[in-house]
């Protein structure tokens, strides 16, 4: 009896403590089951949490491509345009370099291309001049408003034109002409306005001579003499000799000082230039004293031969 109730319990105990192993058991694999699936969440949290960041520093890597490839670009740009900079300076340097040259180059060639111009403009107008000579206008009229009729020129100079017309003769100046004459005989400023001074003081000089030669005799009337009239007329036929002599000696010396104008005049050491030159100066004074001595002839013989204009080309 005691043998079946020990065994009873024995039994009833081993039943316990199954049941007491079965519930730790139990409670170990429910503690174990709710461990795992916090493990689980927390590694899947971990995980979005890790995908999420890896998003962004993929989204921050790819940004810092793009920045790195426009840069990669802009440095090719800028390195593209550094060297267009570099060819276009070296480039513009050479264009400097050439036009200097050719400033110096068009600088050296100034005085011979004025000389060649000049050569050039006195050919032109000496030859304008000469061919205009004994040339024939219906009429001419000035910029002050005095008009000439029938005009034949007899001379051109540096002043302007000499012409002689139905009522006798007259210098016009340049200045008093229209363009197209000026344009014709090329007249120069500044070498009228030398040849009108040189003319001033020759009379200036003539002048002051005879005022202080002694007075010439006079008849009872006041009238110079025959005598003294045959001398004035004697004295404007030299001029006019002297002028013609001269006229003619310049126009040799000009013709020579164009094709020989390094030879020297027979028996002079001057040029053929330097002799027109000296010739201008003999002709200018010589045309003074001329008339000097026709206003002379003109107060004791008004309609004297010797005044009227010249009839034939000389």
């Amino acid at each position: 009896m005691l043998s079946d109730n020990h065994s009873g319990i024995i039994w009833s105990l081993a039943g316990l403590a199954i049941l007491i192993l079965s519930g730790v058991f139990l409670s170990i694999l429910v503690d174990g089951k709710h461990k795992s699936s916090r493990v689980r969440n927390n590694f899947t949290e971990s995980l979005a949490a890790n995908e999420h960041e890896i998003s962004g520093l993929k989204q921050e890597a790819e940004a810092l491509n793009a920045r790195l490839i426009s840069a990669e670009k802009r440095a090719d740009s800028n390195s593209s345009e550094v060297r267009t900079k570099v060819l276009l300076r070296s480039q513009l340097g050479s264009s400097i370099s050439q036009l200097r040259a050719r400033k110096a180059e068009m600088i050296r060639s100034i005085p011979e291309l004025r000389q060649e111009f000049d050569s050039y403009r006195k050919k032109y107008r000496d030859q304008a001049w000469n061919d205009a000579v004994g040339e024939e206008i219906e009429s001419i009229l000035l910029k002050s408003g005095r008009h000439f009729e029938s005009v034949r020129i007899t001379r051109v100079t540096p002043v302007g034109l000499e012409i002689s017309h139905p009522d006798g003769t007259a210098r016009i100046d340049a200045q008093e002409l229209s363009r197209e004459y000026r344009d014709r005989f090329q007249w120069d400023d500044a070498e009228r306005e030398r040849t009108i001074e040189a003319e001033r003081k020759n009379r200036e000089r003539l002048a002051h001579e005879a005022r202080e030669s002694p007075p010439e005799p006079e008849s009872p009337d006041g009238v110079p003499s025959g005598i003294d009239l045959e001398k004035t007329r004697a004295e404007v036929r030299l001029l006019q000799g002297k002028v013609l002599q001269l006229k003619a000696e310049m126009r040799t010396a000009e013709i020579e000082s164009r094709y020989a104008k390094n030879r020297s005049v027979p028996g002079s050491l001057r040029t053929w230039a330097e002799q027109v030159d000296v010739l201008a100066a003999d002709f200018i004074k010589a045309e003074a004293r001329l008339s000097l001595a026709k206003e002379k002839l003109r107060e004791v013989s008004p309609n004297d031969s010797l005044l009227r204009p010249p009839t034939t080309n000389q």
